[in-house]
Parts: C-alpha cells; sequence; structure tokens
C-alpha cells in the first residue's frame, strides 16, 4: 500500500486545485477500506499514508485530519 500510494502519477496532492487525486481504484472498492484498521472512510485510511501523498508538512497534517 505504501508503495502504491508513494506513485505520484497515480496519488498526489494537487496544490493547484487544493485537493488530493488518488487512483480510481478507492473509488471502485472503498468499501474494502471503511471499518479496515477502524477507519471509517477511505479518506481517513489515507491518513496513514500523508507522507506518501505530499512532501509538504502542512499538507501532510490536512491530509491525516481527513481534509
Amino acid at each position: 500500500m505504501s508503495r502504491f500510494l508513494a506513485d505520484r502519477s497515480r496519488n498526489r496532492y494537487n496544490a493547484a486545485e487544493d485537493r488530493l487525486e488518488v487512483s480510481k481504484i478507492f473509488d471502485w472498492f472503498g468499501g474494502d477500506f471503511e471499518g479496515y484498521l477502524g477507519h471509517e472512510s477511505v479518506v481517513d485510511h489515507l491518513g496513514d499514508y500523508a507522507v506518501q501523498l505530499s512532501d509538504d508538512k502542512i499538507v501532510q497534517e490536512r491530509i491525516k485530519g481527513g481534509e
């Protein structure tokens, strides 16, 4: 999961649009991530991988917070 999310061609924070862009796999299989390791949603689960999704510390904290 860590390696997959670190692939910035598929998953990244888009600063120009101020949004997180992740692979469509999370749309297709989002339900599989809900409840996994105690996470309530895909966004909650992605917070564990904020470092892989952005190099910006402030953005990482936002991702961790579910923004």
